[in-house]
């Protein structure tokens, strides 16, 4: 593991400690460590949702719907890949 030391202000600060009992953080390191994995999780799924949208874009015409399904369900494959890794 890395240290990585940051400023916040003050105000951040304490929101974090009002709602670390609230969720049952033990520390604020364990906040931020959480807060950064989900904030990591969601960037994931917005990118395989452009890349969805622009997989949709590339097939305009020539593709049914059920080709346009298996290219979703082949990204979706690839998103839940990358987060089953993730989580070994």
């Amino acid at each position: 593991m890395q240290i990585i030391n940051f400023k916040l202000k003050e105000n951040i600060v304490e929101e974090i400690d009002g709602v670390l009992d609230l969720f049952h953080f033990n520390n604020r390191t364990e906040f931020i460590r959480e807060s950064i994995r989900e904030k990591l999780d969601s960037m994931r799924r917005e990118a395989a949702i452009l890349k969805l949208v622009r997989l949709k874009g590339a097939v305009k015409g020539t593709h049914t719907d059920e080709q346009f399904r298996k290219l979703r369900d082949l990204i979706g494959e690839e998103y839940l890949k990358e987060l089953e890794a993730k989580f070994k």
